[in-house]
């Protein structure tokens, strides 16, 4: 039988695999850097202990108008996030749906 190659532990937490894992493991690279930018978009700046600067504020725009401004804000955060912190992930773009 053949060895399985696990990608580190999948985002969001979870524990339905049948391989009896503390937590679901990610079972290919594609999976692994969704759950790593899953894992940035959704982290608060400052929670995460030692690295404050890790995350989004993405909560900031939470009450903010549903505008190309708004838009524009959340765009860059992201963008600016991810280059810092998962650069082997390019956007080519990022689009909102309504």
């Amino acid at each position: 039988m053949a060895k399985r190659q696990y990608f580190g532990i999948k985002y969001p937490f979870q524990n339905e695999s049948q391989d009896n894992h503390y937590l679901d493991l990610n079972e290919s690279y594609l999976d692994k850097m969704r759950s790593e930018l899953l894992h940035l978009i959704f982290t608060p700046k400052g929670q995460r202990y030692r690295m404050p600067d890790f995350g989004t504020n993405l909560i900031k725009f939470m009450f903010d108008p549903n505008d190309e401004s708004t838009w524009g804000g959340i765009k860059g955060e992201i963008k600016e996030q991810v280059s810092k912190y998962l650069p082997k992930i390019n956007f080519k773009d990022i689009s909102f749906y309504r």
